[in-house]
């Protein structure tokens, strides 16, 4: 199983931050996959086969919890704002068994 959704490219996403839709809270908090403070690798997938490291990890802050992808390092983060500079929308495609989260503009 996959957790597909879109967003609206803003500051935050061209940063490589982007929180998981709430409606796919269930599906990562029934299998425990990635508990609260925690977080887990995982590789963003680009179109061309560009991959770049990443992680998932599940706070809180003074009102609930949720779950973000972050990327890591600097140079990684403006390799992906340069990929997604000219779109509005993406689609993201997170496959929890390889760890991969597929990321292509809409």
């Amino acid at each position: 199983m996959s957790l597909l959704f879109r967003k609206i490219v803003g500051k935050t996403i061209e940063l490589g931050q982007i929180t998981v839709p709430k409606d796919l809270y269930s599906f990562l908090d029934r299998t425990n996959f990635c508990p609260l403070g925690v977080s887990i690798d995982i590789l963003y997938i680009l179109p061309g086969n560009i991959k770049i490291p990443g992680r998932l990890y599940q706070s809180e802050n003074n009102t609930t919890t949720y779950y973000q992808f972050y990327i890591i390092d600097a140079s990684d983060k403006k390799v992906f704002a340069e990929r997604l500079k000219n779109h509005r929308l993406v689609n993201f495609d997170f496959v929890p068994t390889d760890k991969h989260l597929h990321v292509s503009p809409a």
